[in-house]
């Protein structure tokens, strides 16, 4: 099969000319496709996925703690701590499990959640003279997921570079314990502040030595500078 407009000889089965883009008049049937047919995807509808069954598993879980707490020791709610336990499970399912997100906005919402779960902890058992949950609950959690996310780059920067801005991003939040502890009576307990503030500095020198370049590349990407 020949395109008359650029006289180039066709080899497979195409209505338009590869070289010049014209359409062609006269196509050879028994010649093979230039491209497979594109197969249609079969979309399957589950009625009942992991979150939905979880989510009402969880409900009747919750509703159960919370009438077993107000009919017995209304002391201490803790059926609350049980509902945000399973909170924070459906977190875990939807947005990290199965979630496409990439690992810097997985490791991000795991941190945020299971803060938030250690305040209601530390709030329904009475314990928030202490502050515990600030003063050592939120930099131990920093601190682990700083390192989980920075050597889960490091060992592929080349695949992660989208996550090095993360690594930035997150390692500055490090630096909220140091300023809670200097600017407000909220954290009391210094070094485990000076501890979350120290790996951060070194997890920030570390993604600019060793991923200058590419984070230089992923800066221009995302903000055009």
């Amino acid at each position: 099969m020949r395109c008359k407009y650029c006289n180039v000889e066709i080899e497979s089965k195409t209505k338009i000319c590869p070289l010049c883009h014209e359409k062609l008049e006269d196509i050879d049937e028994s010649l093979p496709l230039a491209y497979p047919e594109k197969k249609s995807k079969r979309h399957v509808h589950r009625h009942f996925t992991l979150g939905k069954i979880y989510t009402f598993v969880s409900l009747i879980v919750f509703l159960l703690s919370l009438t077993v707490n107000y009919l017995t020791d209304k002391s201490v709610l803790w059926c609350y701590i049980v509902g945000a336990m399973l909170l924070y499970g459906l977190i875990l399912i939807k947005n990290t499990i199965l979630s496409r997100n990439s690992v810097g906005i997985k490791v991000l919402v795991q941190t945020v959640s299971i803060f938030l779960l250690f305040v209601v902890i530390e709030t329904v058992s009475a314990t928030t003279s202490s502050h515990w949950a600030l003063n050592y609950a939120m930099p131990i959690i920093h601190i682990v997921s700083t390192i989980v996310l920075t050597v889960l780059v490091a060992c592929s920067i080349s695949k992660n570079r989208n996550n090095l801005i993360s690594v930035m991003a997150f390692s500055f939040l490090g630096f909220l314990p140091i300023v809670l502890y200097l600017a407000t009576n909220i954290v009391t307990v210094l070094w485990p502040a000076i501890a979350t503030c120290v790996l951060s500095v070194i997890a920030i020198l570390s993604t600019v030595i060793f991923g200058h370049n590419e984070l230089k590349n992923e800066f221009k990407r995302k903000f055009h500078i």
